[in-house]
């Protein structure tokens, strides 16, 4: 009996061990008969410090990941989480519930793909200010608010995608020297973009959402591929600055239907864009 009591604590040994040396891929194969498979794209509590359901930081053994699921378990976070020397490319949601994120990400300079819960309603300001390589990001259905400053500084960055949400709001400086941005998908339900909300980005064109009312001060200023602004025909503006579409070497132009509400308001809502082109 106590013989094979040891026998069977120094096989699950070593299926233990043998999962810990296999971290970053997943592999199957044999050994001694027993069959083995590791999988680190799934959610692990030992990869993290917990205050209950709070995530505090990562442990040791977390620090060590390229990828990270954080566990439905999860209801919220103390603060940044990333900000220390750590191996993390890769962060996703294993629950899609709304969470409050509370900079968990701001500064993961390593971080180059995430994956939002789907459930998300808002993204917080300076979110992810400072992710030097995160590459693209897609805007969950249920974000209404971009926060201030949320992804400034992105270097990265080269597409955001929230078309198919409810976006209303973007705020100031929510994307400011994102250099490398060269494509943003808004839905019509975006009724505000605030000061210097896109300044100093690589965008070459921009199509505004039906819905927008407002465009703060320089807003789109100082963008240097920017060469075309579309206004569709259901627009119609109740604030613009007129530092908006500032900056530039050669003002963009504005392409607008023949008839609509900016073809009849343009010099007094779009006069900084020095040329107008019926579509």
């Amino acid at each position: 009996m106590k013989k094979a009591f040891v026998a069977a604590l120094a096989a699950a040994a070593a299926l233990v061990l043998g999962a810990c040396g296999n971290q970053g891929q997943v592999e199957t194969g044999k050994t001694e008969g027993v069959e083995k498979q590791t999988d680190t794209t799934s959610a692990n509590e030992e990869y993290f410090t917990w205050d209950r359901t709070t995530i505090e930081g990562l442990t040791a053994l977390g620090a060590k990941q390229e990828e990270l699921v954080i566990p439905a378990k999860c209801t919220g976070f103390k603060g940044c989480l990333l900000d220390e020397e750590n191996s993390v490319k890769k962060v996703s949601f294993e629950d899609g519930d709304d969470i409050i994120l509370n900079n968990a990400f701001m500064a993961a300079k390593d971080l180059t793909v995430l994956e939002l819960p789907e459930h998300l309603s808002a993204i917080g300001d300076m979110e992810f200010s400072g992710c030097e390589h995160l590459q693209s990001i897609h805007i969950p259905n249920g974000v209404q608010t971009i926060g201030w400053s949320a992804f400034d500084s992105c270097k990265a960055l080269v597409s955001v995608d929230a078309s198919d949400g409810s976006l209303r709001e973007i705020a100031d400086d929510a994307f400011m020297l994102c250099e490398t941005l060269r494509e943003v998908k808004l839905p019509d339900t975006v009724e505000k973009i605030g000061a210097s909300a896109f300044k100093k980005t690589g965008l070459a064109t921009v199509t505004l959402p039906t819905g927008i009312k407002e465009i703060g001060e320089l807003a789109f200023a100082g963008c240097p591929n920017l060469t075309d602004v579309y206004i569709p025909e259901g627009v119609e503006f109740e604030s613009v600055d007129s530092s908006a579409f500032t900056q530039f070497s050669r003002q963009p132009v504005a392409h607008i239907v023949e008839g609509s509400w900016a073809d009849l308001n343009f010099d007094k809502w779009c006069g900084t864009m020095t040329e107008k082109v019926y579509d």
